[in-house]
């Protein structure tokens, strides 16, 4: 089964950071392993991790992303579907506080200076000559 690509194609996309702004660690798992983000701070995630937390994938609508992450995080229960004074819900709230970008890497050609002078190998210093032996020395 072939793997769908997650980036953009004409993009090196291999990661997206996550930033948790929520005021709890961010935790789900992947492959069996607990992954935990503590609040406040950020980390770079694989693509395939991203779909699986997020259902991140480039050019996904957020909307998408966001009743992905309500189903797998619980946050579609009654309670985090109340409305508040604002007109958001509980889980709209706690989902703007995750922000997701990708790490995008730009990749160019790199000329080489056939002017410059190639380095040597490095001199080995001598090492000075191991103590001789006693003879009948175990």
């Amino acid at each position: 089964m072939e793997k769908p690509d997650l980036g953009a194609p004409d993009l090196r996309i291999h990661y997206v950071r996550v930033t948790n702004n929520l005021d709890v660690p961010f935790t789900d798992r992947w492959d069996g392993i607990p992954v935990s983000i503590p609040p406040g701070k950020a980390d770079n995630l694989r693509l395939d991790m991203a779909a699986h937390f997020f259902g991140y994938g480039y050019g996904i609508d957020p909307e998408v992303m966001f009743r992905h992450i309500c189903k797998r995080q619980g946050w579609n229960t009654p309670k985090h579907l109340e409305t508040d004074k604002s007109g958001k819900t509980l889980a709209r709230r706690l989902f703007d506080k995750i922000a997701i970008v990708p790490v995008i890497y730009k990749m160019v050609e790199v000329e080489p200076d056939t002017d410059e002078p190639i380095p040597a190998d490095p001199q080995i210093e001598e090492l000075p000559p191991l103590p001789k032996r006693k003879a009948g020395a175990a």
